[in-house]
């Protein structure tokens, strides 16, 4: 496994399980009709060292 800073051509990768998390209403406060770019804003508002 190798850890390492996110990257933007990451999200195609992450947005499936993430949008999944988010839509349970489970784990985050976060709208569930959230686009691929807001939640993409909201990901990479994190600080950079946040791996992947």
């Amino acid at each position: 496994m190798e850890l390492r800073p996110y990257r933007k051509e990451d999200w195609d990768a992450i947005w499936p399980f993430f949008r999944e998390i988010v839509q349970a209403q489970e784990t985050f406060p976060y709208d569930p009709e959230w686009t691929s770019q807001e939640a993409q804003a909201v990901w990479e508002a994190a600080e950079p060292w946040w791996p992947v």
